[in-house]
């Protein structure tokens, strides 16, 4: 294994194992909050990705792998594939939730999981092998909604194991995620109580848009994030795509019809063209800015993640970056279809939090499918500050 000697020679000491990695949403996080990560990925254009950006990277099958592997990791981190989970796909993994559970209780009892006909949803339970079979002092999980009692069935597991465990749903717009994403959550310590992370943000409240929570900031509008679109709402989940392998669809049907009734609504904003009806920001609207900009900054990219020795050569990355990408910026309702051009990868980028100029390596669909497919960064920061310090949560805005 050439790759897993290279990570391991002492070249990048990992603090915690990022299992199912994907382009790298958890491992921003833990940059910025100092944690070094390696990252497990079978797919590989995601690991072209990781690797453009200078992630640590093993490609390959978090099966063939073990927690003996890496007898220097405080943390576990998963977010197995949601494809089979996901409302959007087939609902083989849904078909098989009891099936999952049980086998939750063959894992827990040292046995071996079940087969599935479909293997993409036997790999929920890879976290748990590898949270029984290692020492971790904590761990974070991430999956789609409708695996949250997956996630409470594990966490009875790990309690009966000396873990101190919260699990729950959470909306991205609350942590500073220009999206309406939702995402069930595990979190879980060895040493001390653990609780899911604090809301920074307000909840979008769909039927009444007008509501925003006390205490909070306002959610991040479309507008606010891309300097085009939505003023009025946050933009709706960006997906992984159209197909199986990825296409280069991030909205669904339903949101694409959401995004049009807005836009006819007059609750949008054009880029500024040379378009001679394109619609100008009114003075009421807020003036547009990347929202995680503040607390992503340039120097923490750039940084060299705890753990590793020697400097860092990454690529600079500037998440305030004007955002970049092929096609024209403009809506032209008399050419285009659904009334607004497609939106580009570093836009859904951006959407996801990820820095506008993020090196996404692969073709066209496969760069949407990971950027779909990933966890906020900015999520993901919370998520951790939470399970780590909560003092950390003070500090994100």
């Amino acid at each position: 294994m050439p790759l897993l000697s290279h990570a391991l020679r002492g070249e990048a000491v990992s603090t915690a194992v990022d299992l199912f990695a994907g382009p790298g949403g958890w491992d921003l996080a833990c940059e910025r909050l100092g944690i070094g990560s390696l990252g497990i990925e079978f797919d590989a254009a995601a690991c072209e990705t990781r690797r453009a950006y200078g992630l640590p990277t093993i490609e390959g099958d978090v099966r063939d792998f073990g927690p003996s592997i890496f007898p220097d990791a405080e943390g576990l981190i998963a977010s197995p594939p949601c494809q089979t989970f996901s409302m959007a796909g087939n609902g083989a993994g849904r078909k098989a939730l009891d099936k999952v559970l049980l086998g939750i209780e063959q894992v827990a009892a040292g046995g071996v999981a079940p087969a599935f006909d479909d293997e993409r949803t036997g790999l929920v339970l890879e976290p748990l092998r590898w949270a029984l079979q290692g020492n971790y002092k904590w761990l974070a999980f991430e999956q789609v909604p409708t695996v949250l009692p997956v996630w409470e069935a594990m966490a009875a597991v790990l309690r009966e194991r000396g873990y101190s465990v919260a699990t729950g749903v959470l909306n991205a717009e609350q942590y500073g995620v220009p999206q309406t994403r939702k995402r069930a959550i595990l979190v879980a310590h060895r040493d001390r109580a653990v609780s899911l992370p604090i809301p920074t943000h307000s909840r979008y409240y769909s039927r009444t848009p007008e509501k925003l929570d006390t205490g909070v900031s306002k959610w991040v509008s479309m507008a606010e994030a891309l300097d085009w679109g939505m003023t009025h709402r946050p933009p709706m989940t960006v997906t992984g795509g159209g197909s199986a392998t990825g296409g280069a669809e991030p909205f669904g049907n339903g949101a694409r019809k959401s995004m049009l009734r807005e836009l006819e609504a007059g609750r949008w904003v054009y880029r500024a063209s040379k378009q001679a009806n394109a619609s100008q920001r009114s003075p009421e609207q807020p003036a547009p800015t990347l929202a995680f900009g503040h607390a992503y900054n340039s120097a923490g990219w750039m940084g060299s993640p705890s753990g590793m020795t020697g400097p860092v050569h990454r690529p600079v990355i500037d998440p305030a970056a004007t955002v970049t990408g092929a096609g024209n910026y403009y809506i032209y309702p008399s050419t285009i279809p659904s009334n607004f051009r497609a939106i580009t990868q570093s836009e859904a980028a951006v959407l996801q939090t990820f820095p506008a100029n993020y090196p996404w390596q692969g073709t066209k669909g496969k760069q949407f499918q990971q950027i779909g497919n990933a966890i906020p960064p900015l999520l993901a920061e919370a998520v951790l500050g939470a399970v780590l310090n909560p003092a950390v949560q003070d500090t994100l805005v």
